[in-house]
């Protein structure tokens, strides 16, 4: 009885709308975003003018002064300006639109500023205790069932290029991340020189999946727009990846 006079008060209100405006009231839309279960919501880059999912876009936002500044935390309050992160993209951004900044200089800070972010979330991993180092400690995770993210440093020597191969081929691995030096990914978990390594948590491995595609087109120059769109990946001349992704297999030197 209760819900029927709910219902019959509702109904009265639409009617009484109906009649002043003389349309039927529209009900409100919940706001839909288009989401990429990769990179979240799609964006377009102010340069190539196409639509990416965000997390494989650099964006900025205009200071209080005018110029524009990265916010590669994705934090910064603001409209943001979502571009490439290849150094030609960002560069044209500044230079058609930065507000009269000092375009290499932001150049510049935005490709240590990529590099930092990497080894940020490697230092959140560890803290998380969700990463392992060396070639018998990242197996056992794989023999016990896991699917960890595995991380290579691109100066890895040749044999231990090759054991990682053999790892790669025995657990059917699809993906793995290869780029910087071992001293820097091992400072980032607070260890020496680490040349393989794997997390063991999803979003944390998401976060650096989206952080090396960023890093990739920035320091290696290659461009985001074709592996996104068409799933194709670029790999290591030393391994045949059989990944799928974006990312598909290794993403490969050591930048700065």
């Amino acid at each position: 009885m209760k819900d029927r006079r709910q219902r019959s008060r509702k109904e009265n209100s639409l009617n009484n709308l109906e009649g002043r405006t003389g349309e039927a009231p529209v009900a409100a839309q919940p706001e839909v975003a288009v989401e990429n279960d990769r990179g979240g919501p799609m964006r377009s880059c102010a340069i190539v003018r196409k639509r990416l999912p965000r997390g494989y876009l650099l964006r900025f936002v205009r200071s209080p002064e005018g110029a524009l500044v990265e916010d590669l935390a994705d934090r910064l309050p603001g409209r943001g300006i979502h571009v490439v992160p290849t150094v030609d993209a960002i560069t044209r951004l500044l230079r058609k639109n930065g507000g009269g900044v000092d375009v290499e200089r932001v150049v510049a800070r935005c490709g240590a500023g990529l590099t930092r972010r990497f080894l940020e979330g490697m230092g959140l991993a560890r803290r998380a205790g969700a990463v392992r180092r060396g070639l018998r400690e990242v197996e056992g995770w794989f023999l016990a069932g896991e699917r960890p993210l595995l991380i290579l440093a691109a100066d890895i020597a040749d044999n231990s290029r090759q054991k990682f191969a053999g790892l790669v081929d025995r657990h059917g691995v699809k993906e793995w991340l290869e780029l910087l030096d071992g001293e820097r990914l091992g400072a980032a978990c607070g260890w020496s020189r680490t040349t393989i390594l794997a997390v063991n948590d999803q979003g944390l491995a998401q976060r650096l999946r989206l952080d090396a595609s960023r890093w990739r087109a920035f320091h290696v120059g290659e461009g985001l727009s074709a592996g996104v769109a068409d799933g194709a990946g670029t790999v290591s001349p030393r391994f045949k990846a059989r990944g799928d992704s974006s990312l598909a297999g290794s993403i490969v030197g050591q930048g700065c």
